[in-house]
């Protein structure tokens, strides 16, 4: 069993992560203090073959920037960023994930409706561990470790 660093984390191939969409937009922003961990996070899961998911909230987060700043052009590049080309799966939200969602703010009252959307998903896709960088969330939720940058 090999471990690969993730950021400052080791994780074990077999673990399934899911990731916030500021994961990704800090692993855009040179200026932002996590812009490195979260880059080499991102290239270490491609490269080491992790196993991860998104929400399909991840895309309406990140894009509204590339829309409010008319950056159209570069859609088809950001979504071979976002899947790492391919390797993460992306789940819609359905009925059962949105009521799993629910049930999520219902026992832990501080989480906003897109975080509880976003670890519905990870529980839903059989992710142990939720990578971002919202200290907000609680570490732990249902069988899912929460990792924060």
């Amino acid at each position: 069993m090999r471990n690969v660093t993730l950021g400052m984390t080791n994780f074990k191939l077999e673990h399934t992560v899911a990731l916030d969409t500021n994961i990704f937009i800090c692993a855009l922003n040179k200026r932002d203090s996590r812009h490195e961990e979260s880059l080499q996070m991102l290239e270490q899961i491609k490269e080491k073959g992790i196993k991860a998911s998104i929400s399909v909230l991840v895309l309406e987060e990140f894009f509204i920037r590339v829309y409010k700043q008319n950056q159209e052009q570069k859609i088809t590049a950001l979504l071979d960023f976002i899947t790492i080309e391919g390797v993460v799966t992306i789940l819609d939200v359905s009925q059962q994930l949105a009521l799993q969602a629910a049930s999520l703010r219902a026992k832990h009252p501080s989480l906003r409706t897109p975080d509880a959307i976003h670890l519905a998903s990870a529980i839903s896709a059989g992710a142990n561990i939720f990578i971002t960088v919202d200290k907000r969330i609680p570490r732990k939720i249902e069988n899912l470790k929460v990792i924060v940058l």
